[in-house]
């Protein structure tokens, strides 16, 4: 329905291209639709059609000033990233390299197995930074944190920034069958 107004109006100014009301009419219709490039063309239009409409002038003033917040708000956006976001689950698919943990030997002569829980810290290249204990047997968890270190994840982009990435990995130590108790 908005084509077709627009297209009407654009008739009327191959007749009259000076028509205010015609003019107006195209200029707000495209504000109304958020065009704003095109209603400031429009308002210039009517402009020099009519230099004292001040409707036209204060309206082109005001989509100037919405171009500029827009760009602004845009900018910020974009320099919002945070530095470090928390995911859950989906970093395991941008796993790139893992290796199996070598079993401590003190835990595989006590017979202690289980999972070893870590929170590791994935930098903007993908390394493993950091890792702390969420909770494994003491025995365990060095050589969790020493293999989980040595990951190599894809960089996780928010808005095609690389940022850090704070996950959760899960160490399984699996005594040999001969040694389970």
């Amino acid at each position: 329905m908005a084509e077709a107004a627009q297209a009407e109006l654009q008739r009327v100014l191959i007749l009259n291209s000076g028509n205010r009301e015609a003019l107006a009419a195209l200029a707000s219709l495209n504000l109304s639709r958020k065009k704003l490039d095109d209603a400031r063309e429009w308002y210039k239009r009517l402009l020099n059609a009519d230099p004292n409409s001040r409707d036209a002038y204060y309206c082109q003033q005001d989509i100037v000033q919405a171009n500029e917040w827009v760009g602004k708000t845009l900018a910020a956006k974009r320099e919002a990233v945070p530095r470090k976001v928390a995911v859950f689950g989906a970093i395991e698919h941008a796993l790139i390299e893992s290796t199996s943990p070598d079993y401590p030997p003190l835990a595989l002569q006590a017979g202690v197995h289980g999972i070893v829980r870590l929170k590791p810290i994935v930098g903007t290249d993908g390394a493993v930074r950091d890792a702390q204990i969420i909770r494994g047997h003491p025995l365990l968890v060095p050589a969790a944190i020493e293999v989980v270190k040595k990951y190599v994840y894809k960089p996780t982009l928010l808005n095609g920034q690389p940022i850090e990435v704070e996950t959760t990995v899960d160490v399984n130590f699996v005594l040999p069958r001969g040694d389970r108790r």
